[in-house]
């Protein structure tokens, strides 16, 4: 992975990137060992107000998620014992399967109407 950071004008922006070789991102981009960043209260004696708060954000297209090999590791698939990003998550797979093969695919998510 290719990671550079900047600073922007709410704080520090980092892009993890594959590298040319690679399609996709894939690994660690270092080692959780390794601390990359300190972070220092420069107020850490302040008699009024709340320390400061960390915020941590991740942006990505949809688009640019690729999930494959998936695998049930139990016996039987129960759909309503997943969480709703789960689900969500095996909905986009599902549209996005269908829409490379060329098939039309609707919403995923509102159960069909009528009898089919």
């Amino acid at each position: 992975m290719e990671i550079t950071h900047r600073k922007t004008a709410d704080g520090y922006s980092f892009r993890i990137a594959a590298r040319a070789h690679e399609p996709y991102l894939t690994g660690q981009p270092w080692q959780a060992s390794t601390p990359l960043m300190k972070l220092r209260d420069t107020n850490a004696r302040r008699k009024r107000g709340e320390p400061p708060e960390l915020r941590i954000e991740i942006h990505c297209l949809r688009e640019d998620l690729v999930i494959e090999d998936i695998e049930f590791t139990s016996g039987q698939f129960n759909w309503s014992a997943l969480t709703r990003n789960r689900q969500i998550a095996v909905e986009q797979f599902i549209k996005d399967e269908l829409a490379r093969s060329g098939l039309p695919c609707g919403d995923l998510s509102e159960p069909p109407t009528g009898s089919h």
